[in-house]
């Protein structure tokens, strides 16, 4: 299993933008910095941890996005108190794109090897990722 913390708010994948430049058109990822400063905080706990990179096979992904609560509810806690899952911006499968492409080359050697997705959003003091991958072969997952 690896494991993988991002202590940022979480973000979903948006649509690639376009331009005209001498007549040509281009396309271009408005989230390439993020995503290259997210990969290098995932090759540094795959460091940490002396984990190997790109082991190949099938693997399983748990995704827990921990939302920042909204301002009423800081205010108002008696009305959040009951609800904990997220339900606003951005949408779980975005989300899920992101990270996934995040990863890639880091914790498998590309995302058509995740077979198994278990994801979900939740409000939370402290706005962060945390992923767990796993590979079908591990005790539990035969």
């Amino acid at each position: 299993m690896q494991e993988f913390t991002f202590d940022l708010a979480p973000i979903g994948t948006r649509r690639p933008r376009f331009s005209m430049r001498n007549g040509k058109a281009r396309v271009y990822d408005t989230q390439s910095s993020i995503k290259a400063i997210l990969k290098m905080s995932a090759k540094s706990q795959m460091a940490k941890f002396r984990t190997e990179m790109g082991i190949p096979g099938v693997f399983m992904v748990e995704m827990t996005f921990h939302m920042s609560k909204p301002k009423t509810a800081q205010r108002r806690p008696v009305k959040m108190r009951n609800q904990i899952y997220h339900d606003k911006k951005f949408d779980i499968d975005n989300m899920i794109k992101f990270y996934l492409d995040v990863l890639n080359g880091i914790a498998y050697q590309d995302d058509r090897m995740v077979a198994v997705i278990n994801a979900e959003k939740i409000y939370a003091d402290h706005p962060c990722v945390k992923i767990k991958v796993y590979t079908l072969e591990e005790e539990g997952f035969k």
